[in-house]
């Protein structure tokens, strides 16, 4: 990202000193909370400072060198709180916060592998994407994660202490999208699969920390008619994904 920086930024020098016409204004933006959601760095920019939102957008995150990025994949971080009376061991009972909270994420990893139709202006794209994901050691046999939804549960807190019955349990579950995937579908698909359970909600919180929704092609990705490209050699054409980001390239 550093290196991705002072690109950017000499960049900026080299528009200004070798005076390369551009129409509007070309504007650097270097925010520092990208692992945290963005909250007080690109989000916070976008509907602070008029500037920066731009007709297009130029993001030198370093997936791959010698691809060029058309959109990412939605991330989502959904924190899940479960409640129980509690009491002490000596006198068990069926379930509590922390059995309540496996069967949630339990319920949430049926999630793993859902999509919704492809964009089709996007759809070479990210089938070129999948063909090259299978062609790297690191990323083969993982293709379907390019167009599906994964998730993940990075974090579970509950109990006290091995002596009494947990009243309460935290647990955080990274979720990530395909693009055609909305907002509004993921957080209904989590409600559907939530409420095949018999778990009574008023002893179940959810939280979506993080909404991040995917970009790409119709449903979330503009191409302004009136961007212009300035570069010194041909770019490459080939597709690519990134495991790490979920961006895919072309």
């Amino acid at each position: 990202m550093k290196a991705g920086t002072i690109a950017s930024l000499l960049c900026l020098v080299l528009v200004h000193e070798v005076d390369i016409p551009i129409k509007g204004q070309l504007t650097a933006t270097l925010v520092a909370d990208e692992e945290s959601g963005g909250t007080w760095g690109a989000q916070w920019l976008l509907e602070n400072v008029p500037m920066t939102r731009g007709d297009a957008s130029l993001n030198s995150e370093p997936s791959d060198m010698v691809q060029v990025l058309i959109g990412h994949k939605g991330k989502y971080r959904l924190n899940v709180e479960t409640r129980h009376p509690g009491g002490l061991a000596a006198i068990p009972v069926e379930d509590d916060a922390i059995p309540r909270a496996v069967q949630v994420a339990e319920a949430l990893k049926k999630l793993q592998g859902w999509k919704l139709d492809t964009p089709p202006d996007v759809a070479d794209a990210i089938a070129r994407a999948k063909s090259r994901a299978e062609g790297q050691e690191r990323t083969r046999g993982k293709s379907w994660v390019v167009d599906s939804t994964t998730v993940n549960v990075g974090v579970i807190r509950g109990g006290v202490q091995s002596n009494t019955i947990a009243t309460h349990c935290h647990m955080e579950v990274d979720i990530r999208t395909p693009v055609g995937v909305t907002t509004q579908d993921v957080k209904a698909k989590v409600e559907e699969v939530l409420a095949e359970m018999e778990l009574d909600r008023e002893e179940l919180e959810l939280e979506w920390a993080v909404c991040l929704e995917s970009a790409g092609g119709s449903r979330g990705f503009r191409r302004p008619s009136t961007a212009r490209a300035w570069r010194t050699s041909p770019s490459p054409t080939s597709t690519s994904w990134n495991p790490s980001s979920g961006t895919f390239l072309r």
